[in-house]
């Protein structure tokens, strides 16, 4: 809408990605200079940051022509996604075993950050492996519990804001004469089940991937790498590492939502749930393995205040909350 609102079409986003990935390829190509070696192939959100940054060059250069723009807004993205991906390698590694792929998503810049600083907050030697409850506690240290409570607190208390009016309207599945407590329960096991199955696939997934990239790397693209979607590390981490990073990140943005309100702040920012929950739970996926429990919940937590705060500037400097919002994740709060 924002696009559009100045009068520029929408279709020049395409245009943008094409050039994005053909810089992206180029970089990787003279790899011997630029010292770059993953392919950002992500392709949702390629889509998604092709357009917030289209928005972005508009507003900062009203003036200049839609192939100006392009040309432009091509070699900007298209480095940021061949440098932020490539500086993932390292980190992805320590945490895969040398599982053969990068990221390439939204926090890039933000899991390199997280590699540097996990270890001083933490002792990776107190991780989540090590961790054993006491008594009842224990049930906990299984995944599916742990992230079914935490879902069933989480979802509850916004479905019982919302009400069971409001949710007969938003999920056509909620049944009339279905109990809406149960409901609540249901919905909050089938997180916890499906959070599983993308653990358990994830490791096939990336061998496929990875088998399957080998073509393109022997032939076209010597010594590259694919850069695919953050959650590909999940499988490699402990599983509650997921949830922890959830659950501070959740406590993060709800104290900066509270400062917002607090301080008059123009613009309110209302959590999403993506990047709630795929940024701080990468990051506590690397700070568990670098650093520990430690700062598996403090790098989370200071990652959910960022995202509302940096949001909230974003969305009042560049005008999109006149349009709906802005992109909550990461990199591109505190970029």
């Amino acid at each position: 809408m924002s696009v559009e609102n100045v009068g520029r079409s929408f279709s020049m986003m395409m245009l943008v990605l094409l050039l994005a990935f053909t810089m992206n390829i180029l970089l990787v190509l003279f790899r011997k200079y630029t010292k770059i070696r993953t392919l950002f192939i992500t392709g949702h959100v390629m889509v998604q940051q092709s357009s917030t940054a289209l928005w972005l060059v508009l507003f900062c250069f009203p003036d200049l022509q839609d192939p100006q723009v392009v040309i432009m807004l091509g070699i900007l993205l298209g480095t940021y996604w061949a440098v932020g991906s490539n500086l993932t390698v390292e980190p992805v590694a320590k945490v895969s075993e040398g599982g053969g792929f990068a990221t390439g998503h939204q926090q890039m810049f933000g899991i390199w950050i997280t590699s540097k600083i996990a270890g001083k907050i933490g002792d990776p030697k107190k991780s989540l492996e090590n961790l054993k409850l006491p008594g009842f506690l224990a049930m906990f240290n299984e995944n599916v519990v742990a992230t079914g409570c935490l879902m069933f607190f989480f979802f509850g208390a916004i479905i019982m804001v919302l009400g069971p009016d409001m949710m007969h309207q938003i999920d056509k599945g909620f049944g009339p004469n279905q109990n809406f407590y149960f409901y609540i329960l249901e919905k909050s096991l089938y997180f916890a089940v499906y959070l599983t199955i993308l653990q358990l696939g994830i490791r096939m997934f990336v061998s496929e991937l990875t088998n399957s990239f080998q073509g393109i790397s022997e032939k076209i693209l010597p010594g590259s790498m694919p850069a695919v979607d953050c959650a590909a590390v999940y499988g490699f981490g402990h599983p509650n590492a997921v949830t922890i990073g959830f659950l501070f990140g959740a406590f993060g943005q709800l104290l900066a939502i509270l400062g917002l309100v607090v301080f008059h702040s123009p613009i309110l920012i209302i959590s999403g749930f993506v990047p709630l929950f795929f940024d701080n739970a990468t990051f506590a996926v690397y700070a568990n393995k670098l650093g520990g429990i430690r700062a598996a919940t403090i790098i989370p937590f200071f990652s959910g205040i960022i995202q509302v705060l940096g949001g909230a500037f974003a969305a009042h400097h560049f005008l999109t909350g006149q349009f709906g919002g802005w992109h909550g994740s990461s990199d591109w709060d505190y970029l």
